[in-house]
């Protein structure tokens, strides 16, 4: 069923986690979910429910990760997520059920920074994934220092009559959830409800939707064993080093050749050379660290 939002055309959908307990899927009625997959609130783990529910969900679904605030490394926390969908069956689905990953991210507060720890999150999850993911926030959080955020979708969380504006994408939502205590057969109690734009999610479900980030274009990583270093926004140029323990770590190959198809030339340094990234002034934050 499709209905028509600030003149678009959308579909209906859902998002589930253990709090819906034990879900009767055969019932449900929605063009599409999102299940919750894994957390950072309180440490790493995996939704008591996401297996379950990553087995039997009969409508295109996509993963989602309760970010921690920046209480982890981003590429870490990431990295857990990642692990976890990509050893699920969402994996394997085919192309006509298979949505993006999701960040899920609603702190409490702003925390300061918390724009470039998103940004490295998403970044993360693309390399892995090979599929441009979603962030879902609500207006309240400020993140609008961070435009290449833009680049991509947004989940907007608003209980409003209509969508509202959420700097740095303005009125350009992808999905709109618009409710928490809507009632869906199948499901007991309160769910999340939620209207996706029509095109996207055709687009999603035909091939064509996500495209590959262009914002890793152009560059160069260097390093003893060739790393990708926790970077924050840099002229071109500039070089930026580890640092500190368990900021860096090997790239896998899949990300090696992802980096080198979009641009970036991937070298190793002299032996007991420093590990050190350059990149141009197009790339943005991977995570942080310290420019020299």
């Amino acid at each position: 069923m499709t209905v028509t939002i600030q003149g678009h055309d959308c579909v209906t959908g859902a998002d589930v986690s253990r709090w819906q307990g034990d879900i009767d899927w055969g019932r449900f009625p929605d063009s599409f979910a999102f299940i919750k997959a894994t957390g950072g609130d309180g440490g790493l783990y995996v939704d008591g429910k996401f297996a379950r529910n990553a087995a039997q969900c009969p409508a295109p679904w996509g993963p989602y990760h309760f970010a921690s605030a920046a209480a982890f490394n981003a590429v870490a926390e990431a990295n857990h997520f990642c692990d976890v969908i990509l050893g699920s069956p969402w994996a394997l689905l085919p192309s006509t059920r298979k949505l993006p990953p999701v960040l899920d991210w609603e702190p409490t507060r702003n925390v300061q920074g918390s724009g470039a720890w998103v940004l490295a999150f998403l970044h993360q999850v693309e390399l892995r994934t090979g599929m441009r993911p979603i962030i879902y926030t609500g207006a309240y959080v400020s993140l609008d220092r961070v435009p290449e955020l833009r680049q991509f979708p947004l989940w907007l969380a608003a209980y409003t009559p209509d969508p509202i504006s959420c700097a740095p994408w303005g009125y350009e939502w992808t999905i709109w959830q618009w409710s928490s205590t809507t009632s869906v057969p199948g499901i007991v109690g309160n769910v999340d409800r939620n209207y996706a734009r029509a095109d996207w999610f055709i687009a999603a479900t035909t091939g064509g939707a996500p495209t590959p980030s262009t914002s890793a274009d152009a560059g160069t990583i260097r390093g003893a064993d060739v790393q990708v270093i926790n970077a924050i926004e840099t002229k071109q140029g500039h070089y930026i080093y580890d640092p500190g323990p368990g900021t860096a770590r090997v790239i896998t190959p899949e990300e090696s050749t992802y980096l080198q198809a979009h641009g970036w030339t991937v070298e190793t340094s002299p032996a007991g050379g420093p590990v050190h990234v350059i990149l141009n002034e197009k790339v943005t934050k991977l995570n942080y660290a310290e420019v020299a």
